[in-house]
């Protein structure tokens, strides 16, 4: 990758969008476009359709230079290597992804998009779990967490207070301890598929 890429830049988004990440494999190579699009769609307008990612970011210090619309993006690790894994899974679709799609620099953008994120992985086709390399025995808590995400309410904000009790104890990745991670693979009116990864 070429040492001279200008910094990404993000445009501005209207109310209702925002932005979903495209990938195009040439050979060997990975093409990243960044496109803003509307969330909310119009009386007879086809749903939107996307992937969202639910991960942990992980540790910053061996962070990777991504390129994306031909700018350049520090990542970290941990997305660095989940990235690939997502390409041939896709479906040409593009996949929506907290670190990349929001303006991490920005307050007025996280503050909008993080409104958003309930919505976005309510309308999510597939909401992939990137659990990072572990051995077989950390997937035996996948049947706990969507247990307990079953009892969210439909606003996706409340879990009675035993139902969490059920974690407590558990060896767990870093995934698994990340506040989001139960509104991320599991909303009441949601039909996503979730897909585990690892």
């Amino acid at each position: 990758m070429p040492g001279d890429l200008t910094p990404l830049q993000y445009a501005p988004l209207s109310k209702g969008e925002a932005r979903l990440l495209y990938a195009t494999s040439s050979g060997s190579e990975i093409e990243w476009t960044l496109k803003p699009a509307r969330l909310l769609r119009g009386p007879g307008e086809p749903p939107l359709e996307f992937d969202a990612l639910s991960y942990t970011w992980g540790d910053f210090e061996r962070a990777a230079l991504l390129r994306i619309n031909d700018e350049a993006l520090h990542v970290h690790h941990n997305l660095n290597e989940a990235l690939p894994y997502f390409v041939p899974r896709l479906n040409g679709r593009p996949i929506w992804i907290d670190a990349i799609c929001i303006n991490q620099q920005g307050d007025d953008d996280k503050t909008q998009q993080i409104a958003l994120m309930a919505h976005i992985y309510r309308r999510a086709q597939v909401v992939w779990a990137w659990l990072g390399y572990h051995d077989d025995a950390v997937h035996k808590l996948l049947d706990k967490i969507v247990a307990v995400a079953a009892q969210m309410t439909d606003d996706g904000t409340q879990i009675p207070r035993w139902e969490l009790s059920q974690l407590e104890g558990e060896p767990t990745p870093s995934w698994y301890k990340r506040l989001w991670v139960v509104q991320e693979v599991h909303s009441r009116s949601n039909q996503s598929e979730h897909r585990w990864i690892r």
